[in-house]
């Protein structure tokens, strides 16, 4: 599924819409435009494609996890300061989410970070993964640990393992095989900027276990709610869900929001932890949010 996910939209100012232009095959095609201000230490959303059926798999039960991901920015992308990133999370729980209270362990991947930005934690150096260098960054947000590899440069065509980071982490992190994966999502999460646009061209994502391929971003599984396929014409359905970005309870979506474009601006009120409310990535400042899923249907 697509999902816009605003979970940090009142750390600032502005909007962002988000269109899921095709599937084929196993391969989605989208993109999200965003404009933002204020708040500059803080994501304002994490537009993102997820992986939604399939898993709750031990990692040592997984063999492979092999992606492909085709992407470029455009517009005021070379002021504005965002990520893109693979995001996924583990549990001694299998039916847990993402960025929840039974969430142990969360894995980011940054394909590229512009401006200044970096992930939760601090830097421990320099590694080598699957024959590229990442810097290896580790940290613990709210209840869970953070592993984050990232790319020194920008790598807008990548083809790659993400097992092969399970694997590290276990060795070197001492992250438990026993650990389940119960999540796997691929966006971007932007801080500030004027009319960006994220274009992914080509992405596509699956687990694979005992020669099987349990979860993939396949047609029938994109959709929660259809297995067609879509197509540039399709209308994206966009509802909110509240408290956690992983929560199953949905509420209607405001009569003011159409389509998949929202708006934000600074909220008054207490607030509580943004990943306790929402499940944001890498960000444990206050806001009040909410999380809008776009089901490709």
């Amino acid at each position: 599924q697509l999902s816009l996910n605003l979970w940090g939209m009142y750390s600032g100012s502005g909007s962002q819409t988000a269109v899921a232009s095709s599937v084929s095959g196993d391969s989605v095609a989208w993109e999200t435009t965003w404009s933002w201000s204020g708040g500059e230490n803080s994501v304002k959303s994490y537009s993102n494609v997820g992986l939604t059926s399939g898993l709750g798999v031990a990692l040592s039960e997984i063999s492979s996890i092999p992606t492909t991901w085709d992407w470029k920015v455009s517009g005021g992308a070379s002021s504005a300061v965002f990520d893109v990133s693979y995001d996924w999370w583990l549990s001694a729980d299998p039916s847990c989410g993402n960025a929840v209270s039974c969430s142990t362990v969360e894995v980011m991947l940054w394909l590229g970070g512009y401006g200044a930005c970096t992930p939760a934690g601090s830097k421990v150096g320099t590694v080598t993964v699957a024959g590229l260098q990442w810097e290896y960054w580790t940290g613990t947000v709210q209840n869970w640990d953070i592993y984050s590899f990232v790319a020194p440069s920008p790598i807008t065509s990548y083809d790659g393992d993400l097992n092969d980071f399970n694997a590290y982490i276990i060795k070197n992190g001492g992250v438990s095989s026993s650990q389940y994966l119960t999540a796997v999502q691929a966006g971007t999460e932007p801080f500030t900027g004027s009319a960006v646009t994220f274009t992914t061209t080509a992405y596509s994502a699956k687990v694979v276990s005992g020669g099987e391929v349990i979860s993939s971003t396949s047609a029938s599984s994109v959709s929660s709610t259809s297995s067609k396929a879509v197509s540039s014409s399709t209308t994206v359905k966009t509802s909110t869900t509240t408290a956690k970005a992983a929560s199953t309870t949905t509420t209607k979506a405001p009569s003011t929001t159409v389509a998949s474009s929202s708006s934000a601006s600074a909220s008054s009120g207490a607030c509580g932890s943004a990943y306790s409310q929402c499940g944001g990535q890498g960000f444990s400042g206050s806001s009040c949010c909410k999380s809008f899923y776009l089901l490709l249907c």
